[in-house]
């Protein structure tokens, strides 16, 4: 869909299209000159559902974060993200109606290092608690935090690790299906003052595997949808433009095995959502 300018359109937009089975996924921007940008929001239909969104203002501090997502998910919201329209900032949430859960929510100090990172998201997801963004800020003094997320239905629990950056997309494909080999799938990469790192997830409840390829990267918004729609079609989920440092980008699409209503299974942004 074409990108809303407001806060409103944007709300409108995520009305129809809720309603239609699509959630938002994310936008997705390319510079098709040097002034002009091309630029859509990006939605995704992947099961029966429909969904409702809420708008809520940013956090004033780590607390009160906390605060306000485990209020949304005590309704069986989860938190979708932070997202800027119109020089407007601000959270929003989504439910679905194919879903009868409710979320509470973790809120922690990010780890400065991968091995303190990944002891962190370890021990939260032996309890339960998915790593819903890697690292995030609400300007609280205290610093960043990462978002876990834990469902009051089923029994899931989650594992992590870390790979190393890669400056080659064949090398990097073939860590990334060497993890998803093992049930574990890309979330993000991560920097840290001591060296980078990826980090991969597994739902530990399920005996699922990933199998991930890349094709050229889309030049435009169209070109992005059109190759979407396609692999969606073959039953591969969208994982995004991913570039090195040397500034080469692949697309990357991934197919899972046996995964079943689990936060790995989908189609998320970049970002993790």
């Amino acid at each position: 869909m074409p990108a809303a300018t407001t806060a409103s359109a944007f709300f409108d937009s995520l009305a129809a299209q809720g309603a239609r089975g699509f959630r938002f996924l994310s936008g997705f921007s390319f510079m098709v000159s040097p002034t002009t940008v091309d630029q859509v929001d990006g939605f995704v239909k992947t099961i029966d559902a429909t969904y409702s969104y809420e708008k809520k203002p940013q956090a004033t501090s780590n607390a009160d974060l906390l605060n306000q997502l485990n209020e949304a998910g005590a309704r069986g919201f989860q938190w979708a993200g932070e997202w800027i329209v119109g020089g407007e900032t601000f959270y929003f949430y989504r439910k679905s109606s194919a879903d009868t859960a409710t979320y509470s929510y973790r809120v922690e100090l990010a780890p400065k290092s991968k091995a303190d990172y990944l002891t962190q998201a370890n021990t939260q997801g032996a309890s339960g608690f998915f790593n819903r963004t890697a690292e995030f800020g609400t300007g609280d003094p205290a610093g960043m935090v990462t978002v876990y997320e834990k469902s009051s239905v089923g029994n899931a629990t989650f594992a992590y690790e870390m790979g190393d950056p890669i400056n080659d997309h064949a090398d990097y494909l073939a860590q990334f299906n060497e993890r998803g080999a093992r049930g574990f799938r890309f979330r993000a990469e991560l920097i840290f003052a001591g060296g980078n790192g990826v980090l991969y997830a597994k739902d530990l409840s399920q005996s699922t595997t990933f199998n991930f390829y890349s094709l050229a990267p889309a030049t435009n918004t169209t070109a992005l949808i059109q190759q979407a729609n396609a692999e969606g079609a073959k039953k591969a989920a969208l994982l995004g433009h991913l570039a090195l440092s040397t500034g080469e980008q692949k697309a990357y699409y991934f197919t899972p095995t046996d995964c079943n209503a689990s936060p790995v299974c989908g189609p998320t942004s970049l970002f993790g959502f």
